[in-house]
């Protein structure tokens, strides 16, 4: 009787949890549409627009902590950074309240601070 119940019980699961065999044909592929912006999926080595990988024009900065005292931190394109990590082929240099310097050899450049006025 006990070997039964256990038949029974496996094949009442395997009857619940069956999945279809079709199911891997039906599922679509999904495709990104990015509507003229970078795609978050590709690194930005592909998106960027320079020789080197990352173009400026694809940095935003979204946000600072600043902390001169423990380390500030800023947020670029979604990526908490602190002063010496790297975003591309750039380094942060220095972090202020309301803007950042990344350089590279060829030079540096200050990237303001986004408000939510401006896109």
């Amino acid at each position: 009787m006990a070997k039964l119940f256990k038949i029974f019980f496996f094949l009442l699961l395997m009857t619940h949890f069956h999945l279809p065999v079709g199911l891997a044909e039906s599922q679509k592929t999904f495709v990104y549409d990015a509507k003229g912006r970078r795609d978050p999926f590709l690194q930005w080595a592909e998106g960027g627009n320079s020789k080197n990988g990352v173009s400026t024009q694809d940095l935003r900065v979204e946000g600072i902590i600043f902390d001169p005292a423990q380390g500030s931190l800023v947020v670029i394109n979604g990526v908490v950074l602190k002063e010496g990590d790297s975003v591309g082929s750039y380094k942060v240099s220095k972090i202020e309240k309301n803007r950042v310097l990344i350089s590279k050899k060829e030079g540096a450049l200050w990237l303001p601070l986004k408000t939510g006025d401006e896109s």
